[in-house]
């Protein structure tokens, strides 16, 4: 190695700082910073610090949200959540409930022609449009209007006066919904047994 070229060997464990902290924290100040790790049931890196903030590297996706509002004992506070909680809060965005789509355009289906708002073949011709979107990947039925439609669950087929509007249902993101049901309890436990030995 040449006297220019930089040194790669590891810096001691000795100099090296185990928290560096740069600025000035936006609300309260952070007394604690708490780093979890866990290997099950799937890996997790959790950080959480006193003034509210947490922040999860995960087998299931990475989340972070910050909050104000939990009294003077934030980890308190956080192990006392719920995952449906926590799921309305880091979910990145909605996506596509197939299931629930296909049995809302069936039922859709089944009510425009109890009202003879559509004939039995139109009704024969839909359910098979269904039936065919249900085993494809594009998943275009009726008017093809999916990938753009607003996402609802709430959308009753009495609403519609246009027998082509086909309601669209969403579910919250598959991988912030396992990381809330698995992996936040998870996280619970492990501050609870922490804050047991005096750890926190």
């Amino acid at each position: 190695m040449s006297p220019n070229e930089p040194s790669r060997r590891a810096i001691p464990a000795a100099t090296k700082i185990p928290l560096v902290v740069i600025g000035e924290p936006f609300q309260r100040p952070c007394d604690q910073t708490v780093v979890v790790f866990l290997r099950k049931p799937e890996w997790q890196q959790a950080t959480l610090m006193t003034n509210g903030m947490f922040s999860v590297t995960s087998a299931w996706g990475n989340y972070a949200y910050s909050w104000n509002g939990f009294g003077d004992d934030f980890v308190g506070w956080f192990c006392g959540i719920d995952g449906s909680y926590l799921l309305s809060k880091v979910n990145p965005g909605n996506v596509f409930d197939r299931e629930t789509s296909e049995r809302m355009a069936r039922n859709l289906v089944r009510d425009l022609r109890r009202d003879n708002t559509i004939t039995p073949g139109q009704a024969r011709a839909l359910r098979k449009d269904v039936d065919i979107g249900s085993e494809s990947e594009a998943v275009d039925w009726f008017s093809k209007t999916h990938a753009t439609a607003d996402y609802s669950e709430s959308v009753r087929v009495s609403d519609h006066t246009d027998w082509n509007a086909v309601p669209v249902a969403s579910m919250p993101n598959p991988q912030a919904a396992a990381y809330c049901r698995k992996g936040l309890p998870a996280l619970q436990r492990a501050l609870r047994r922490a804050r047991k030995e005096g750890k926190i």
